[in-house]
């Protein structure tokens, strides 16, 4: 069954097109739809991390440079992605958008991450990432990739539901952050991520 969309301090559902972004395209402010100011997200502020969750589309010659693209609009294009699994720990905050992660040219960035690329003229394609989120005990991610909107959605909620299930517990409302590109020449990619926290490389320089 079809849910409404939403997310823990925000919700996201975009559609991306051709043209770049250099911002997520679905970094909405939920009060009114309109466009959200941008804002730094530290990774851990009181006590509690923050996930970022956003959206981007991108284009190039190759789906390989399309993705980057789309890295670029998400505004993750010089970290080294280290994607995790699929959970959020307990006394997170999970934020819809947000503006520059703190970084050197090269950081890890560890995320959660959905990928998908459109070659064929006239194809489209979405990517998203759903998640559940319960204060005591954290929560759970998933990511996919479909045809449709309505097939990716129910990819997410499939997941979820079992993914509950089998941990005896209900960790509430399905949260979106969706996004998807359309090929009208050269290769597209959608592309939703969720970043957990930035590390340097300095421990190994000793």
């Amino acid at each position: 069954m079809r849910r409404g969309v939403g997310a823990v301090r925000g919700s996201s559902t975009g559609v991306g097109r051709r043209a770049r972004r250099r911002r997520a395209p679905t970094d909405q402010d939920p009060s009114d739809g309109g466009p959200a100011i941008p804002s730094p997200v530290p990774p851990v502020t009181n006590g509690r991390l923050a996930i970022s969750v956003r959206t981007a589309t991108g284009s190039g010659r190759t789906p390989l440079s399309a993705f980057d693209d789309a890295l670029f609009g998400a505004d993750v294009h010089d970290f080294n992605l280290i994607t995790l699994s699929s959970v959020i720990p307990p006394r997170t905050d999970v934020v819809v958008g947000g503006g520059a992660l703190p970084m050197v040219h090269g950081d890890k960035l560890y995320c959660v991450l959905s990928v998908a690329n459109a070659e064929l003229r006239g194809e489209t394609t979405w990517a998203g990432i759903g998640w559940v989120y319960d204060e005591e005990v954290g929560g759970l991610f998933v990511e996919h990739h479909s045809g449709s909107e309505e097939s990716l959605r129910e990819l997410i909620d499939l997941s979820l539901g079992d993914m509950a299930r089998r941990r005896g517990r209900s960790f509430g409302e399905v949260h979106y952050a969706l996004t998807s590109a359309h090929c009208e020449d050269l290769p597209v990619c959608a592309l939703a991520v969720a970043t957990y926290g930035v590390e340097s490389w300095d421990t190994l320089r000793g």
